[in-house]
């Protein structure tokens, strides 16, 4: 009888590796599932846990703070991961928290609710609802700046006057500040961050100061002459007032001495608009071009767009964003018709809004980030306000404020805050 062979190997085939190959990345693509949900519920419940011991920090903030919420969230702790983002004018606030490694964890907390929810603070007006403020303003206004926290305001009225008029609540009550002058005027207005540094410029005049909120105010070494407008730094320091001739009027010390800084050929300077430090400055000539500086109005350069003639502007805090309201001279032929213009690298380059289309817009401002504008369009019982919150690139319409007669606009630095005129009435709104 033959024998058989013993001698046959034993091992695994190349099916039964395969096989246990899958199996093993199955389990671990189970096990790193398994794990990242773990570590992305660990992340929501912190950044929940984040936003209920700051709403408790603001809570105690408030009573201790003659019930008013901080302005600037930088006091707020949160842990390593966690980002906050905090909007509030004083009287209410919305905070989020986000964590770069799962965008789609947001949560809020605010004043309203005082609850943790899934969501965001909107930062958008597109859902306020604008409250008329109860205010015994003496006319209609011309010119008003606004203090970092919203609650400290100066304004001048259209009728010629020897004063202005501030407000410490929001534009609830007005209290008349007399100038040094004599003489009516129509005041050009600006404030410091705190609203503690004020500046007043008109035609004729010097420029009048004030270092205690508007109770008193000085006659400055500016001399007299023919000022269109006046800007004034956040620390009160550096002063910018445009003339009818010779260029730009600066102090780099709070008005105690000026200096001259022609811009240009030396033509009439319309308007300027500066950063919060005064560093970066633009202004608008007569002949409606452009000019920036980058070293608080010392020297100047020229900002083109072919064929446009410039009628507003805002620039950034650091300088980079610059939104101007301009015409298209062979388009559009008229004044009445102007277009939105928005940069990015501090007007180099420039992209036209056409969404906007070509209307009468005016009014412009911007908050310290270049993020969120405002602006007016159209005029008379017509006018329209819209804002954008993307640096001037998309624009909503309040629908909200309806048309009306709407005069001006202004609002404080991080824009959550935004303060529209009708003659004499004051509306206010904030972001949800």
């Amino acid at each position: 009888m033959k024998r058989m062979s013993k001698n046959r190997q034993s091992g695994f085939t190349i099916v039964e590796l395969l096989i246990v190959i899958v199996v093993i990345g199955i389990l671990a693509a189970i096990t790193i599932v398994a794990y990242n949900g773990i570590q992305k519920r660990a992340t929501g419940s912190a950044l929940q846990s984040d936003l209920k011991n700051a709403s408790t920090q603001l809570e105690a903030t408030r009573v201790d703070n003659n019930d008013q919420y901080p302005t600037n969230g930088s006091s707020l702790k949160a842990s390593n991961g966690t980002v906050f983002t905090y909007v509030s004018n004083g009287t209410t606030y919305c905070l989020q928290a986000t964590n770069s490694q799962y965008s789609d964890l947001v949560y809020k907390v605010d004043s309203q609710t005082k609850q943790v929810q899934q969501g965001q603070c909107g930062n958008s007006f597109a859902n306020v609802a604008w409250q008329p403020t109860t205010h015994n303003f003496p006319g209609s206004f011309y010119e008003m700046a606004v203090s970092t926290d919203g609650q400290r305001l100066i304004a001048s009225t259209t009728t010629a006057n020897t004063s202005v008029y501030t407000s410490a609540d929001g534009g609830q009550t007005w209290t008349s500040r007399p100038l040094p002058p004599v003489t009516a005027r129509t005041w050009r207005v600006a404030s410091s961050a705190s609203g503690q540094y004020l500046a007043v410029a008109t035609f004729s005049e010097s420029v009048q100061l004030s270092s205690d909120y508007g109770v008193t105010w000085t006659t400055s070494t500016s001399g007299s002459h023919n000022y269109y407008d006046i800007d004034i730094s956040d620390n009160g320091q550096v002063i910018h007032a445009p003339r009818s001739s010779g260029g730009v009027r600066t102090s780099l010390d709070g008005g105690t001495t000026w200096g001259l800084y022609p811009v240009g050929s030396g033509s009439t300077v319309a308007s300027t608009t500066a950063s919060p430090n005064g560093q970066f400055v633009l202004a608008n000539v007569i002949d409606r071009s452009m000019w920036r500086s980058t070293n608080s109005g010392a020297s100047w350069t020229q900002l083109t767009i072919p064929d446009i003639t410039f009628y507003d502007m805002a620039i950034s805090e650091d300088g980079s964003r610059i939104v101007a309201i301009g015409s298209n001279v062979p388009l559009d032929g008229t004044s009445n018709t102007r277009r939105i213009y928005v940069s990015d690298n501090g007007g180099s380059t420039w992209t036209e809004i056409t969404a906007m289309g070509a209307r009468y817009f005016a009014s412009l401002t911007m908050s310290y980030d270049g993020m969120k504008l405002s602006l007016r369009a159209e005029t008379s019982t017509n006018g329209r306000i819209y804002t954008s919150t993307n640096g001037g690139l998309n624009w909503t319409e309040q629908t909200a404020l309806g048309t009306a007669n709407w005069s001006l606009a202004a609002t404080n630095s991080t824009g959550s805050l935004l303060f529209i005129t009708q003659s004499s009435n004051l509306r206010v709104g904030t972001y949800d």
